[in-house]
């Protein structure tokens, strides 16, 4: 008969739902006594019809009972202390009745509160007991997490099962269990894989013995526990025995704890790659659409398509384009609206930046130039004009250097502004 004990019930939930323990024994027992009985139903509302079960007191039922007479209230609570539950539980965060709190004391019966709301109580507490008390069943087989996905590697003893799996985890997938697998039926239609606790972390191999695949391989290499979609049978060729289906017309299954579950058959011989058939078979489940999103898978993808890409390039074909956008029509809003845009904002706007940089340019010239003549005012801008034929320079300075440059650049002023005059106007007539 699978059971539990409060104490492990008030351990496992004391932080979770901040429970507090007020009175009563912690070793009574919390049992499955009917086969046809869930371990959901275990746990519930306060309930005259199941006053076996944990009792779960909320703010709805404190209510009730301030509207009814204390006679009343005190007797309802005597016939459910009456059927031993295993604990009472208060939540809301709801103050204890004395009624309650006199009859739990006087039967030793677990009290405890909490200011969780009941509803979440019982939902917490109906998952524990459902994996707790869930039917169990061990066996020979290795558990293996591939692309996501639960397997459970079958065969004979020597068949090659544990050094399937120390490929699979040198390429990146992870352990659950090796040699022993314990798979629990959490659920209608759903199996849940674990490890003994004796054997977690441990591979063994002909050969090497007893590896510790979490310190070879680091923590990524280890899980603690997966949902089984797949059972993958190795077969030992042997001498008489008929051969496997080639082409097999349906989908075989293996039942475990009356659920099916989808399975693979694969010979094993020399030379074939085990870990590379499995790989195939996990991504041909019909469940695999999510796992072939695997960044392992992603990166297979992306190292295929390098490598067809470096062939293309050594043969000189083109680089192969993805699919290429329709073509919307001359007539098109948006291409009407790109036509205008176009022809006429990107031209006006390149002319005001060129008329804009070629002021600005003339006016630092002109800056410079009056800058330079305050600061040397004897030496100021001077024109030397030669004589005509026969006729010798006027007397004065004779020009230097300097006084040529500065000619010159005014001139050049002059000469620009002229230009940005005259472009100007050309911008206003268009």
């Amino acid at each position: 008969m699978r059971q539990a004990s409060v104490a492990q019930l008030f351990e496992y939930h004391r932080e979770r739902l901040q429970l507090l323990r007020v009175s009563g024994n912690l070793d009574a027992l919390i049992a499955v006594n009917q086969e046809y009985a869930s371990p959901a139903d275990l746990i519930g509302h306060l309930n005259l019809i199941h006053p076996d079960r944990i009792q779960v007191i909320g703010a709805p039922e404190i209510n009730w009972a301030a509207k009814q007479h204390a006679v009343r209230v005190s007797r309802h609570m005597e016939e459910i202390i009456a059927a031993h539950p295993p604990a009472v539980i208060v939540a809301d965060g709801c103050a204890i009745t004395a009624n309650v709190r006199e009859a739990c004391e006087k039967s030793d019966t677990a009290l405890f509160s909490t200011p969780q709301p009941a509803a979440t109580v019982i939902d917490l507490l109906r998952i524990w007991l459902s994996r707790n008390f869930a039917e169990t069943v061990e066996l020979h087989a290795v558990m293996m997490d591939v692309l996501g996905m639960g397997v459970l590697i079958t065969g004979d003893s020597g068949v090659g099962k544990s050094e399937l799996a120390l490929e699979l985890i040198s390429r990146g997938h992870g352990m659950v269990a090796d040699d022993i697998v314990e798979i629990a039926r959490i659920a209608p239609n759903t199996l849940e894989a674990r490890c003994p606790p004796m054997l977690r972390d441990f591979l063994e191999v002909r050969g090497l013995g007893v590896l510790n695949i979490r310190t070879v391989f680091g923590e990524t290499a280890c899980r603690r526990k997966i949902k089984l979609k797949l059972v993958v049978n190795l077969l030992r060729p042997q001498k008489g025995a008929a051969e496997i289906d080639r082409l097999p017309l349906g989908a075989e299954t293996h039942e475990i704890l009356g659920v099916p579950v989808r399975k693979v058959s694969i010979p094993v011989a020399a030379g074939r790659n085990l870990a590379v058939l499995l790989e195939a078979a996990v991504l041909d489940h019909p469940a695999a659409a999510r796992h072939r999103q695997h960044p392992g898978v992603r990166r297979a993808a992306q190292a295929g398509d390098g490598r067809r890409l470096r062939q293309r390039r050594q043969l000189g074909l083109p680089r192969k384009v993805g699919r290429r956008r329709r073509k919307r029509p001359s007539s098109h809003p948006v291409r009407l609206y790109e036509g205008w845009f176009f022809a006429t904002i990107i031209p006006l706007a390149l002319i005001r930046r060129r008329h804009a940089s070629e002021e600005s340019r003339t006016e630092i010239a002109r800056r410079r130039l009056v800058a330079d003549c305050q600061r040397r005012p004897g030496r100021g801008l001077q024109v030397f004009r030669g004589g005509g034929e026969g006729q010798g320079r006027r007397p004065g300075p004779r020009p230097t250097h300097r006084t040529a440059r500065l000619g010159t650049l005014q001139a050049a002023a002059e000469e620009q502004e002229d230009h940005a005059g005259h472009r100007r106007a050309h911008g206003e007539r268009l």
